[in-house]
């Protein structure tokens, strides 16, 4: 059975080290892939290399990664279904193994006051969540969302809103997103909200004041966009935006990933059937987004992209190439300055995040 694990990790910010991040790329199951990379990040220059291999698990994938500590948490699939395990980035040891309570995990998302861990399990069709330990060093299963079995659930990812109260899974296969009332990792159907013009719901993100929401449509080269109620967690449809040029919409596009700028004005998504980044311009007061143009990822299959926590660098990851490449951002105009930076590391790459160095 093939098997495949999703990671989320976030290390110890070290002060003193302001010029080099770390970059984690994971990869899924390949001869030419051995698991998760570490590469170093110049975040005055766009400089990547020094690429190490930190750990050796058949089928390693990163989907979602945020600041807890040393600790580094995997799901993933072996012969039994679901497994959850962690590990100490700073000992190199496992810490703990346990069940994910679903098959198939394919997004791992951490609370923002890091005490709850939720996946979205795209086989079994659920989405689990677990307290963190004190430590973080421990998981505690707590709850388990389903829809009746006569309906096929295939939630892609669960996305929390700013404040925690509320998640939000996209189920790419019922053109549906379903928001989940969140009470201390205890989920509840809240709301739902499907949509002719959703086409394969994939990723689901938040402005960063929170008062917008942004939607991927996996095959419907386009972005939806939302008001969002903080109070009820409810959405309000704004309005769809194409992330292509006309002439490329009819293509199989498969968008990947979608990340709002620092600034809070650019939106970038990555776009694996065309192998481009686009760039949208974002008003920060209507939440209105407004396509602007592609920029070649310089690989094929772009699958996830991260951007520095100054705005100025975005690192892709290309998943059929096997490469990570560096772009700069002008930071007045939103535009990918191509650095000619590329790394190669393996087959089959899937997500990639940025750091500061441990």
């Amino acid at each position: 059975m093939k098997t495949f694990f999703i990671v989320i990790f976030s290390l110890l910010f070290v002060a003193g080290y302001a010029e080099q991040k770390s970059v984690y790329i994971g990869t899924h199951s390949d001869t030419n892939s051995k698991g998760l990379y570490k590469v170093q990040l110049n975040s005055e220059t766009g400089d990547i290399g020094d690429m190490k291999l930190v750990l050796e698990e058949f089928g390693t994938s990163i989907v979602s990664s945020k600041i807890n500590g040393s600790f580094l948490y995997t799901c993933g699939n072996d012969e039994k279904g679901g497994v959850l395990s962690i590990f100490d980035t700073v000992t190199g040891k496992q810490v703990f193994s346990g069940n994910t309570a679903g098959e198939g995990p394919c997004y791992i998302e951490l609370s923002n006051d890091r005490q709850y861990l939720f996946i979205a399990n795209i086989q079994s069709g659920s989405v689990s969540s677990y307290k963190i330990g004190d430590n973080g060093s421990s998981l505690t299963y707590i709850d388990q969302f389903k829809l009746p079995e006569s309906i096929k659930f295939r939630p892609h990812a669960a996305k929390l809103s700013p404040d925690n109260r509320f998640l939000l899974v996209p189920a790419i296969n019922l053109n549906t997103i379903y928001v989940l009332r969140n009470n201390l990792g205890k989920l509840k159907l809240a709301h739902q909200y499907k949509r002719e013009d959703f086409k394969g719901p994939r990723h689901i993100t938040f402005s960063n004041d929170g008062k917008f929401s942004y939607l991927v449509n996996q095959t419907g080269e386009s972005v939806s966009s939302f008001n969002y109620l903080s109070k009820t967690g409810e959405l309000v449809f704004i309005e769809n935006v194409q992330a292509l040029e006309s002439q490329y919409l009819q293509i199989n596009n498969h968008i990947s990933e979608i990340k709002v700028h620092p600034n809070n004005r650019f939106v970038y998504v990555a776009n694996r059937g065309h192998d481009s980044i686009a760039l949208l311009y974002r008003n920060p007061d209507s939440g209105r987004l407004e396509f602007q143009k592609t920029y070649s990822s310089k690989g094929n299959a772009p699958w996830s992209f991260d951007l520095t926590e100054n705005g100025k660098f975005l690192i892709c990851s290309n998943g059929k190439s096997g490469t990570l490449h560096s772009f700069e951002i002008d930071l007045e105009t939103g535009e990918l300055i191509d650095l000619e930076k590329t790394l190669k590391i393996g087959k089959r790459l899937s997500s990639v995040r940025i750091f500061d160095r441990e």
